[in-house]
């Protein structure tokens, strides 16, 4: 039953109230009869007791909001402009008609790209009009692009000559040039080093050393460090020139890599790019680059400008309730000492837990790339003399937004667990609740289907065709034709009879029967969840709802004051009726009203109408009939605007649960003296068959 935070503010009310109900049901007794409610309750007043869904809401939508704010602040779509910029100016601008960057094939062109192309988009030395710039606007890329933060690195990987080749031993004396594949750690271990007097070999840093680069095009980690060489900005192209005429790249080379840092002040953003180029063992050439940009609120803290102050004020309020909410769970599963099992096995719950936990390892990564940051930031007055390593920052910042991408699903798949209320909106989630556990052994199916194709597919068309190369590349080419993205011309051209006979086998087993059998258990769960909800449908208001509506009541009357917005917004009345209202349980009866009694006591009517000698139910009865008369306006101001009728209710109920814990008492006691009398009927009993046996 709801309460009202209303209170019985003063007797007057109350002796109005009596006066008006004593008139309206007291029609055949004596006039001015006056129903009295008991004194010592009406200075009572009880506020509203919200349930713990309600609060539980209340502290989603406050996350919502913080969370919100942070993803309206870290989303913008200049770090896709600046990618852009980069695209046109360094990979996919011609150097010559035709070529480019992705176009290169061979060391020639890629040192020709390096030298008409790369050095004077970095280094540049004058203007579109062919005037010379000055020191500080040669920091900025050509035609007033990104700043560059530093100088550029040029890093090579070398693999020793017969390090993990395998010739045959007919052919070893033929083959003594060989240079076997990339080997990960294992590079430039009996290299020698001091080569080349104008470079620099480096090993890879504690922060690199587990952190690769993976080749998408070579499908292949690669290390940091090597042989490394800073290109000034004096004259960088006598330097370039250097290294071609000492064949500082040839045989042994498995990759290398230009790595730049660029800042964008425009829009205080910076960028950390890479562009490699993959040797592969067969001689060919696979290039590729990765621009990543980070704002520099996200690498530390700033209060310069009222959006930065803003961003960097809901981060740390953020992260306190991420560690506050944390800790809390924590509390709830320490309380489940034992059985922790009982609380994962709430969904719900168990993705609230990976959620706080993934927010919890993301706001220890802001606090590693801030501290990876700070060293850094002591050198930016020298940027035109040192190179500013910044790879371990930006795998942070990688690694902080993979956890950040999982948390924004999780974060929108915890708003189904506050509408649990609603059936319709909850669907989906308890479908996939209940299919998941039938689908564990199609999956496996699938699973083997899948693999055992891809192993057939690259066997058959691993030479020839792209998607097919290696054996991930074939499950994951299998994977988008599953759905709808194939090449069949490709396969017909490669083997006209292998590739129809292949695809079409893999269409009729995955299609036909298997996706079948998907879609046929996914039904069968969502008939059982919907016969079950009807099954089990109530007409009993949640209570949520009610707090909502009680919660909102106070907003919607100011609102409804304005003249466009009331036809927009529910009464207040209606959403205070509703936050009142009461539903009888199945089985259940209708409370009579407390005010039916003359004396307030809680009698029944039955006593009632033997004490006045009969009339008790001709009274009933027109009782009835002017509970019938009553409008809508009187009952709304009975039910919600005088909060002294659920008073007294609430004081009927509990005089009627006083009356059954006594009946209760009287059973209890007439029990124990029946089991007390059994008891002394048993002794004497005993003792007279004692005196009997002596």
């Amino acid at each position: 039953m709801g309460f009202f935070s209303r209170c019985v503010k003063s007797k007057k009310k109350a002796a109005a109230y009596e006066k008006a109900e004593a008139a309206k049901r007291a029609k055949d007794g004596p006039e001015g009869t006056v129903v009295k409610a008991p004194r010592r309750l009406l200075p009572r007043c009880t506020k509203r007791r919200f349930g713990g869904e309600f609060w539980d809401l209340l502290v989603f939508g406050l996350f919502a909001v913080l969370f919100g704010n942070y993803l309206y602040g870290s989303l913008s779509g200049h770090k896709f402009y600046i990618s852009l910029y980069l695209d046109n100016a360094l990979t996919q601008g011609e150097w010559y008609p035709k070529k480019t960057f992705m176009t290169t094939l061979d060391t020639n062109e890629w040192s020709l790209w390096l030298r008409d192309l790369f050095v004077p988009t970095l280094y540049p030395t004058e203007n579109y009009m062919g005037q010379p710039l000055d020191e500080d606007s040669r920091r900025y890329l050509a035609d007033g692009g990104p700043m560059r933060v530093g100088l550029v690195r040029l890093r090579q990987l070398r693999m020793e000559t017969g390090r993990n080749c395998a010739v045959p031993s007919q052919f070893e004396e033929s083959c003594l040039n060989c240079v076997g594949p990339y080997a990960y750690r294992r590079h430039d271990e009996l290299v020698d080093k001091d080569k080349w007097t104008f470079t620099e070999y480096e090993e890879p840093t504690a922060g690199l050393r587990h952190s690769p680069y993976w080749s998408v095009g070579a499908q292949q980690f690669f290390g940091y460090g090597g042989h490394t060489i800073v290109l000034n900005a004096s004259n960088p192209q006598a330097q370039l020139m250097e290294l071609k005429r000492t064949t500082w790249l040839d045989r042994n080379t498995r990759g290398v890599w230009v790595e730049f840092t660029l800042y964008t002040p425009d829009v205080d953003i910076l960028s950390i790019c890479q562009i490699a180029t993959i040797y592969s063992p067969a001689g060919d050439l696979i290039p590729e680059y990765h621009w990543y940009h980070v704002a520099m609120r996200d690498v530390m803290f700033m209060f310069d400008t009222y959006d930065n102050a803003f961003y960097t004020v809901n981060l740390m309020l953020l992260n306190v309730y991420v560690i506050v909410k944390f800790a809390y769970e924590l509390f709830v599963v320490y309380g489940f000492a034992g059985h922790w099992s009982f609380y994962f096995r709430d969904a719900y719950r168990l993705i609230e837990f990976v959620n706080l936990l993934c927010f919890f390892i993301t706001v220890v990564l802001r606090l590693a790339i801030r501290q990876a940051f700070n060293p850094l930031m002591k050198d930016f007055a020298q940027a035109d003399e040192v190179y500013f390593d910044t790879i371990h920052l930006r795998d942070l910042c990688l690694w902080c937004d993979r956890v950040n991408a999982i948390n924004a699903i999780l974060s929108v798949m915890k708003f189904f667990k506050y509408v649990r209320f609603s059936k319709t909106l909850t669907l989906p989630v308890d479908v996939l609740m209940l299919s998941m556990t039938r689908m564990a052994v199609l999956s496996v199916v699938i699973g083997i289907l899948l693999v055992g194709y891809a192993i057939s597919f690259d066997m058959m068309f691993g030479f020839t065709i792209a998607g097919y190369r290696t054996f991930t590349e074939s499950l994951l080419t299998l994977v988008k034709c599953v759905f709808g993205d194939f090449s069949f011309g490709e396969l017909l051209a490669a083997n006209r009879y292998m590739g129809p006979l292949l695809l079409i086998s893999f269409w009729m087993i995955i299609y036909l029967i298997v996706l079948s059998m998907f879609f046929s258990m996914v039904s069968g769960a969502q008939d059982e969840i919907v016969e079950f909800n009807e099954s089990h449908k109530t007409s009993t208001t949640p209570v949520i709802l009610k707090d909502l509506a009680y919660a909102s009541s106070g907003v919607c009357r100011v609102l409804n004051n304005m003249p466009f917005v009331r036809a927009f917004v529910p009464s207040a009345d209606d959403l205070l009726k509703l936050a009142n209202k009461e539903e009888l349980e199945p089985g259940d009866t209708p409370r009579a009203s407390p005010v039916d009694d003359d004396d307030g006591g809680g009698g029944d009517d039955g006593d009632d109408a033997e004490t006045d000698g009969g009339d008790g139910g001709g009274g009933g009865d027109d009782g009835a009939a002017l509970d019938d008369e009553i409008d809508d306006d009187e009952e709304l101001r009975r039910t919600v605007f005088d909060p002294s009728v659920v008073v007294l209710e609430a004081i009927r109920e509990l005089e009627v649960g006083q009356k059954e814990i006594a009946e209760q008492m009287k059973i209890a006691v007439a029990r124990r003296r029946a089991l007390n009398e059994a008891h002394k009927v048993e002794s004497q009993v005993a003792v007279r068959e004692a005196r009997l046996a002596v």
